[in-house]
C-alpha cells in the first residue's frame, strides 16, 4: 500500500482550523497531529487524493510533478492550500506567495 507523509505550515495568518480543515479534505484519513505551527499526517493513505486526481482528470499533470520531485523510491510535491479548501488537487511551486503543503 502507498502512504504519504503530509507536512503543512501554519501560517500566522492563517486560521488553523481551515488549515486542518484543507488537509482533511484530500487526505481525509490518518491521525492528524499538529506541533507548534504545522500539523502532520505520517502513513496517509493515498486512495482519495488518487480519486481527486483522476476526477479532475489532471493525471498527466501530476504525473509530470511526481517524477521531478522523485528521489531514490519517495516524491515530493507540494499542493496549493487555498485550492485544497473546496477539496481540488493543485500543485504548486516550493515558495509561492499563499500557502502549500
Amino acid at each position: 500500500m502507498i502512504t504519504a507523509e503530509v507536512k503543512c505550515e501554519i501560517r500566522p495568518s492563517e486560521d488553523s482550523g481551515k488549515v486542518e480543515a484543507a488537509i482533511r479534505s484530500i487526505f481525509p484519513e490518518g491521525e492528524l497531529i499538529r506541533e507548534d505551527m504545522c500539523y502532520f499526517i505520517h502513513d496517509a493513505p493515498v486512495e482519495h487524493f488518487c480519486k481527486l486526481i483522476r476526477r479532475q482528470k489532471i493525471l498527466d499533470a501530476a504525473r509530470s510533478v511526481f517524477f521531478a520531485g522523485k528521489r531514490r523510491n519517495t516524491a515530493s510535491v507540494c499542493l496549493n492550500k487555498q485550492v485544497a479548501t473546496v477539496g481540488k488537487v493543485s500543485f504548486a511551486d516550493k515558495n509561492p506567495v499563499l500557502g502549500v503543503f
